[in-house]
């Protein structure tokens, strides 16, 4: 997968962990954004609200 075309609607899960470390690293801000995103997409998957932290 090319790092330069990822955008805030990609999937994380859908890198390598060699990927997510170039992205990490190249573009952090959009890193942290698509991790958000896993994270409340998981938390909602798993039936856990954590909207109160």
């Amino acid at each position: 997968m090319n790092i330069d075309d990822l955008d805030e609607f990609s999937d994380l899960e859908d890198l390598s962990e060699e990927e997510q470390t170039e992205l990490q690293e190249k573009n952090p801000d959009l890193f942290l954004k698509l991790r958000e995103n896993w994270e409340k997409f998981y938390r909602q998957l798993m039936g856990v609200d954590n909207d109160d932290e």
